[in-house]
């Protein structure tokens, strides 16, 4: 999937990665990624986002290939 995203580029276009590590919910991290965000260093592509009840309308959107960028769930406490 890397390989094809490398390829989807412009030829001036990025590409980042930030699962090449051990997946660490680590606050420095982050915030380091918070800040690249905030100063247009990198732009993440969100897609779509759905209800935890829509998961499985999720998993299949995302199953057959549509997503072109981040699909997010949102799960609300019951607080």
């Amino acid at each position: 999937l890397k390989k094809a995203c490398k390829k989807s580029l412009t030829k001036n276009g990025k590409y980042l990665s930030i699962d090449d590590e051990a997946l660490l919910l680590d606050s420095n991290r982050l915030s380091r990624i918070k800040e690249l965000v905030e100063q247009n260093v990198i732009k993440p592509i969100n897609d779509k986002c759905y209800s935890f009840d829509q998961i499985i309308e999720a998993h299949k959107y995302v199953e057959l290939g549509h997503k072109k960028g981040n699909v997010a769930i949102t799960v609300n406490s019951l607080n």
